[in-house]
Order: structure tokens, then sequence, then C-alpha cells
């Protein structure tokens, strides 16, 4: 027996269909959001007129660099095939030598 009083709810009228209503008004709210573009400072200010001349210079500038990180991956490249080569020629050397790199 308990000190407590049992509280039952009736299924009927509002609070049997609570959860359906608070989960509805959520999905509805959440496309409400969704649907609304969003409003801030930078999208309300007028978009700034672009240069052609200063986008030119601009996209002269990506091109150089884009170039840059080329020749440098290719260095990058180069550097590790010689490296390789290297550690391949010493696994040889060694291997022929009869100690086979372990002590």
């Amino acid at each position: 027996m308990s000190l407590l009083p049992k509280i039952s709810f009736p299924r009927t009228g509002f609070f049997w269909f609570r959860p359906l209503t608070v989960c509805a008004l959520g999905g509805a709210f959440l496309v409400l959001g969704l649907l609304t573009p969003a409003t801030t400072p930078r999208t309300l200010a007028a978009a700034p007129a672009i240069n052609a001349d200063a986008l030119d210079a601009l996209i002269g500038q990506l091109k150089q660099q884009q170039d840059q990180q080329t020749a440098n991956q290719t260095k990058i490249e180069t550097q590790l095939a010689a490296l390789k080569e290297e550690l391949r020629q010493l696994k040889i050397y060694t291997s022929r030598a009869g100690s086979g790199g372990r002590r």
C-alpha cells in the first residue's frame, strides 16, 4: 500500500492527443524555419560592385598560386622517389653484407 495517491489521466480529451499535438506543432515550426530565408545584416546589405579589373587580378594571382603548388608537389614527389630508391638499395646492400639489418 502506498501513501501517495494514484493519479491517472483520462485517455480522452486533451491529454490523449497532447504528444501528437506537440509533435505536429514542432514539425510545423521546423518546416516554417527551414522555408524562411535567413536575414542577417550581411544579407540585408547591398552587395558590393565587382570591378572586372580587380577580379582579373585576383584570378591571375590564384592561377599563379596554383602553378606554384603544382611545382612544389612535383619537387616533393621527385625527392620522395629518390628517397625510396635509396632505401631500396640500402636494403639490398645490407642483405648482401650478411647482417640483414638485424643484430
